[in-house]
């Protein structure tokens, strides 16, 4: 059986990083472990980077961990 093709939108991943409760989270931490392929496009990743370091989003990292958690989405998704 093929592994599932997915796209993670903006909100999933910034929801993740707010809190450890929630399917977002649940669903970033099968990232890079084979269950599913998830696509980027470097507008997306542009997307990301954007809302994760926007202090109105109060997530609770520094921006290098966020640059760091950037550097592993890219690394793990595949460009489309």
């Amino acid at each position: 059986m093929a592994i599932p093709r997915i796209v993670i939108d903006t909100n999933v991943v910034v929801s993740a990083l707010k809190s450890k409760q929630g399917a977002s989270f649940a669903l970033m931490m099968f990232v890079g472990q084979n269950k599913f392929e998830t696509n980027i496009s470097v507008p997306l990743i542009l997307e990301y980077e954007k809302l994760l370091l926007d202090p109105k989003q109060k997530i609770p990292f520094t921006d290098v961990e966020i640059g760091k958690i950037l550097d592993f989405i890219c690394r793990k998704f595949k460009a489309s």
